[in-house]
């Protein structure tokens, strides 16, 4: 069976500004191909089977091909596999859409365009920016800040509108500037330079068109960064509403898997949130010398056991009436899951015929089962080295001892040392012992874990920072 390509647009930056399509079209997708400017949170809709191919190309530095690409797109659909070229931005603004595109048609790969959010527009808008503006702009226009080899930036046609934003224009940014004021644009004009646009990495100044390049050089603006040249580029001075966000500029790793709405609180305020570590927990089937049905004592050593346990019988097809007669747990938390999984504890009398664990460690009584597959999620762990080799991590939050010992663990020893250049933010005595612990220097602590108290550590450590 031939397979397709879909060419997705990630959006400018921000996670959350990827379409519903792209999202879903990335959770289908065998293999995706994705750039450097697609931020990695966006791997996190990928299935843990899919192949992950990172093809990012690094401004005046190392890259994979072109071509190179194009023949990945077009081996994997040939294999029969769903693929996903995730491209930052639009696929259509300076993306290669075209080249792509054609080669997929001429190779009679099946082939679709999912349009994103480009960076132009976004980072502008994310700056406090509008494109237009009835009394100012009228018109926009794109402009490449970068040519091919061999092709001089003088061929570039400088479009005639009342708003420039010009992609890739950091390196040659004096040429763009000088030639402004060449061809009638006011020395003294507004031009605004995003960098990181619609990211916590989001930084903005303004200045003229006559010293924008010294004001990058002197505030160490790189790329990637958008130049936006036009009478509305001044408005970012008032109308700037993303750095006003409480926790804006926070990147913040969580060492838990829990707690959805205090996530979903914190994004709303601005900040990137991303859980690790994370396991894979799948049922590992029984290896027992009787049929599981013919155990009637069972004791359970912890509370996720239960439901996997009850999983696998309805997957097996047993009968429900064929349940243990008796069933007694480790403590009162296992007790309390087999009550509310309608398997009322015994008193604990009687000979245990089988002990069932998701965890090692337990004191075995009887025959015992292991129910629980522990596996690292894949997924996690390489959006997790992408976060890192972009430097996007600098807030790492602790909200139970067990997630410092987990994570400690995760990284082989190395907490403390990953810690060194993060703000470290725990919630509660045991975790702040837990840390102290490890020799660990905590920035902020608050004492309780709910989501008010939270936030309001995090926008306390924020307000402090900025």
């Amino acid at each position: 069976m031939e397979g397709n390509v879909a060419i997705v647009g990630a959006g400018p930056g921000d996670p959350g500004l990827i379409t519903e399509k792209g999202k879903t079209l990335l959770e289908k997708a065998d293999v995706i191909v994705y750039d450097r400017l697609v931020h990695p949170l966006l791997l996190e809709h990928t299935k843990e089977e899919a192949e992950r191919i990172y093809c990012g190309k690094i401004p005046r530095g190392k890259a994979v091909r072109q071509s190179r690409i194009q023949e990945m797109l077009m081996d994997y659909a040939h294999q029969g596999k769903r693929v996903v070229r995730l491209k930052g931005g639009d696929p259509g603004v300076f993306a290669h859409l075209g080249e792509e595109a054609e080669e997929l048609s001429h190779a009679g790969v099946s082939y679709e365009i999912v349009p994103g959010l480009t960076a132009g527009l976004a980072g502008a808008a994310y700056a406090g920016i509008p494109a237009t503006y009835r009394s100012l702009s009228t018109s926009v226009a794109f402009v490449t800040g970068h040519c091919r080899k061999n092709v001089p930036l003088s061929e570039v046609v400088i479009p005639q509108a009342d708003t420039l934003i010009f992609y890739m224009g950091m390196h040659n940014l004096p040429y763009w500037m000088e030639r402004l004021i060449a061809e009638g644009w006011d020395p003294a004009g507004s031009v605004a330079v995003v960098q990181w646009g619609t990211t916590p990495k989001q930084r903005v100044i303004n200045g003229q068109i006559q010293s924008i390049a010294n004001d990058v050089d002197e505030k160490g603006i790189t790329n990637p960064a958008l130049v936006i040249v036009g009478e509305t580029a001044k408005m970012h001075l008032h109308l700037q509403w993303f750095e006003q966000l409480p926790l804006q500029g926070t990147s913040m790793m969580w060492a838990s898997n829990g707690q959805e709405g205090a996530k979903n609180e914190m994004k709303r305020l601005g900040a990137h949130v991303f859980s690790y570590p994370k396991e894979n927990v799948t049922i590992r089937p029984p290896k027992l010398p009787l049929a599981l049905t013919a155990y009637q004592r069972v004791h359970f050593a912890d509370k996720e056991s239960v439901p996997l346990f009850l999983q696998y019988w309805k997957n097996q097809g047993y009968d429900f009436r064929m349940l243990p007669s008796y069933v007694t747990g480790e403590n009162e938390g296992t007790n309390r899951a087999l009550a509310a999984n309608g398997l009322p504890p015994d008193d604990g009398e009687g000979e245990v015929e089988l002990t069932i664990e998701s965890k090692t460690g337990a004191d075995v009584i009887g025959e015992h089962w292991q129910i629980a597959k522990r596996e690292s999620s894949v997924v996690k762990e390489e959006v997790f080295a992408r976060l890192e080799e972009g430097e996007w991590i600098n807030t790492i939050l602790f909200t139970s001892f067990q997630e410092v010992d987990t994570l400690n663990q995760h990284l082989k020893g190395g907490l403390a040392r990953w810690c060194v250049d993060k703000t470290v933010v725990a919630a509660g005595k045991d975790t702040a012992d837990a840390l102290q612990a490890q020799n660990i220097n905590i920035d902020r602590q608050t004492d309780g874990t709910s989501t008010e108290e939270l936030i309001s550590v995090l926008m306390a450590r924020t307000l402090q920072t900025t």
